[in-house]
């Protein structure tokens, strides 16, 4: 329901601006007129996704992991933010196959290449994921990344940095299906988040 989600955009912007210093870097490379990109970042908190989609216009669609769907309130959650649950680790490719189609359909696809949570100073390494969907739908893809003042307090900082968007074309996936492509996809977006990170490219 996309009224929920810019509803809850709006009041979790006014509790976080109250609680943390958000400071955004490169939000003039946020496509603000259309949707039909994939935006990649790390992944450390659970904050993540809800202070990366504050600059974003269009409505963004997560995809996140299955666990966090069960129970009635949080599928009802899942549902009206309109969460792609996926079960990692059995290879869900019905969750690849939505964010596919919601990303042909002009929505942003959030995803985190790393699948979990890991400390900013040691990323985990990348799935292909991000890189399958960027074949199958041809989407660009908007590097990003989270820092955060540890231990994070009230006030305390959270640095956003989104990077240049990388076209499709640059991704060079179109016709190419061998498994290496993916993995060379994979490894060009991981390395402009590591350099937005500021952690060296070896560390994920």
């Amino acid at each position: 329901m996309r009224w929920f989600y810019l509803l809850a955009r709006s009041v979790v912007w006014a509790a976080f601006s109250l609680a943390f210093s958000i400071q955004y870097e490169g939000r003039e490379n946020i496509p603000q007129r259309r949707g039909g990109y994939i935006l990649a970042g790390n992944h450390t908190s659970y904050l993540d996704p809800v202070v990366l989609v504050f600059p974003v216009r269009p409505w963004v669609r997560f995809l996140a992991k299955g666990e966090l769907e069960k129970g009635f309130w949080g599928k009802r959650l899942f549902s009206a933010l309109g969460i792609v649950p996926i079960d990692r680790g059995s290879g869900d490719l019905s969750a690849i196959e939505r964010c596919a189609a919601l990303t042909r359909e002009g929505h942003v696809l959030g995803i985190f290449p790393e699948g979990t949570r890991y400390p900013q100073e040691a990323p985990g390494k990348p799935k292909s994921g991000m890189a399958l969907i960027a074949k199958m739908t041809g989407a660009d893809v908007l590097p990003c990344a989270v820092r955060y003042q540890r231990p994070l307090r009230f006030r305390g900082r959270i640095l956003v940095r989104y990077g240049r968007i990388i076209p499709a074309s640059e991704l060079d996936l179109v016709g190419d299906d061998n498994p290496r492509a993916l993995r060379r996809c994979t490894k060009q977006v991981w390395g402009e988040i590591l350099k937005l990170l500021e952690v060296p490219e070896d560390a994920g």
